[in-house]
């Protein structure tokens, strides 16, 4: 491309004096400026070395044809700047931060700076971020999760014949005292069950606590389920703690993602399930409690168990009653009556009026996997109401899954993939697509998919997916 096309070094000046100056004479980081078109404008010395890229022939082109991989793109599409970011690079680490350039709510420019760091001090930090984040999620959330059970029977909407003989299932056991084991993948409405049980059940005036296993972070979990007495480690309360266990004392206690649970405190569990009794961290007062414990997965605890990763005595401890969650794509028939209802819940959160939702479309939705589940299409309707105004839902109001079907009949005559090796390539292709289209922001895609976070990077990490920073 000629020079003449590009902003001469005037017009840089005079356009970019009040930002590029202060950075390029104070900067110790790597340093790299584009124009409002991607192109690069400077490069100091230190990027240009970190990055492996040659400073003069870089000048000028645009930056994906020197640095393949960066998201500076993104910030200049986003207009929203990226701060702190961790990003390996020919197996350096840095910490970048990248900044759209604003004038007059116009984009003239994108900065990147970078700070080389060691590798493992960098991964160090990274993790106790993480740790932290999750912390402070369980606090935020620890409020809301000894209230009373909020979802009933009659909140499981179904015509299938499997579904029907679940939620039979379920008046059955409410009446009873023995352990729940419920199993399923994300977003097939696991907790709905658990609800139900409880409200069902002679303690439903009593607490019902849930506990999601994967989100308390394992440095506080024993004591979170147990209590602990006074003084008994630095940073206690002066007068103690009760536990989730006496909390719930007469009542149900749901154990959300039991697999996550620690081998350590799978014993202690074990315990609590055989003695009906518990003690306090630092104590030796044994306490009894009545519990009625529901425990929930979306993994398969019998295999764990034959790895090692979970107790087999626990399993069999907690597998008195099992449900089964079955997963959306296997009852279909149940997606039209799904959709209707969650129109008619977010009519009346929305103040809107949709009066129902056309027969391409329905066949839209149903011909899609829906790895994220039930949980994922009611995402799908919420959306459709952001690009809907009244009358009805069409096909228009779902170009997510347009040309997205699970071509499953299609995929066996072609091929001689058995149906978990489908399943496999499906669900990894609707994980990649939702990270595209969410330009790989975590918490988006997850809510694109239906799932939970910490479950989307459970996939992420077992089917190989890595993001593009």
């Amino acid at each position: 491309m000629k020079k003449d096309n590009w902003l001469n070094d005037r017009e840089i000046k005079s356009e970019l004096k009040e930002y590029l100056s202060p950075l390029i004479l104070e900067t110790l980081g790597g340093l790299i400026i584009l124009d409002e078109n991607c192109r690069i404008i400077y490069i100091n010395d230190l990027y240009a070395d970190s990055m492996c890229v040659d400073k003069e022939t870089s000048i000028h082109k645009h930056i994906t044809e020197v640095v393949e991989d960066t998201r500076l793109p993104i910030v200049s599409h986003t207009k929203k700047s990226e701060i702190g970011v961790i990003y390996k690079r020919k197996n350096k680490a840095f910490i970048v931060n990248r900044y759209p350039l604003i004038k007059d709510g116009n984009l003239i420019g994108i900065v990147g700076l970078s700070t080389f760091e060691d590798h493992n001090h960098i991964e160090m930090l990274n993790t106790r971020i993480q740790s932290l984040e999750k912390e402070l999620s369980y606090y935020k959330e620890k409020k809301f999760r000894n209230n009373p059970a909020k979802y009933s029977i009659d909140d499981i909407v179904t015509k299938n014949k499997y579904m029907i003989q679940l939620k039979e299932l379920t008046y059955r056991v409410a009446s009873k005292k023995s352990s729940v084991l419920i199993s399923g993948e994300s977003g097939t409405g696991k907790e709905l069950f658990a609800h139900s049980i409880h409200s069902l059940s002679n303690r439903y005036n009593k607490s019902f606590v849930r506990i999601n296993c994967a989100a308390i972070p394992e440095s506080l979990l024993e004591s979170e389920l147990f209590g602990y007495e006074k003084g008994a480690f630095t940073g206690a309360l002066k007068e103690g703690k009760m536990g989730d266990f006496e909390i719930a004392n007469g009542g149900t206690i749901m154990m959300d993602e039991i697999d996550s649970l620690p081998l350590y405190l799978q014993s202690k569990l074990l315990r609590v399930l055989q003695e009906k009794e518990i003690k306090k961290v630092g104590g030796s007062r044994i306490i009894p409690i009545d519990v009625r414990m529901i425990f929930t997965t979306n993994r398969d605890l019998l295999e764990l168990s034959q790895r090692g990763e979970f107790r087999e005595d626990l399993y069999y401890r907690i597998n008195v009653v099992n449900l089964s969650i079955p997963p959306l794509r296997e009852r279909v028939d149940d997606i039209p009556i799904l959709v209707n209802r969650f129109i008619k819940k977010y009519n009346s959160e929305l103040g809107m009026n949709i009066s129902g939702i056309s027969d391409e479309a329905i066949k839209l939705l149903s011909s899609y996997e829906w790895p994220g589940n039930v949980r994922e299409l009611e995402n799908s309707i919420e959306r459709a109401f952001i690009y809907a105004v009244n009358g009805i839902l069409g096909i228009e109001h779902f170009h997510l899954y347009i040309n997205k079907p699970n071509n499953l009949s299609g995929s066996i005559s072609k091929s001689s993939k058995n149906l978990s090796e489908i399943r496999y390539s499906a669900e990894k292709k609707a994980i990649i697509e939702a990270l595209v289209a969410s330009r790989w922001n975590k918490k988006k895609a997850a809510e694109l998919l239906g799932i939970d976070r910490s479950v989307l990077y459970y996939k992420m990490k077992k089917y190989n997916i890595n993001e593009k920073i």
